[in-house]
C-alpha cells in the first residue's frame, strides 16, 4: 500500500488548488 501517500498528496493538492482558484 505505497500509494495511499500518493493519493493523499493528489487530494490535498486538488483540494488547495481549488480553495486557491474559489
Amino acid at each position: 500500500m505505497r500509494l495511499l501517500p500518493g493519493m493523499v498528496m493528489l487530494m490535498l493538492a486538488l483540494v488547495i488548488a481549488g480553495s486557491a482558484r474559489a
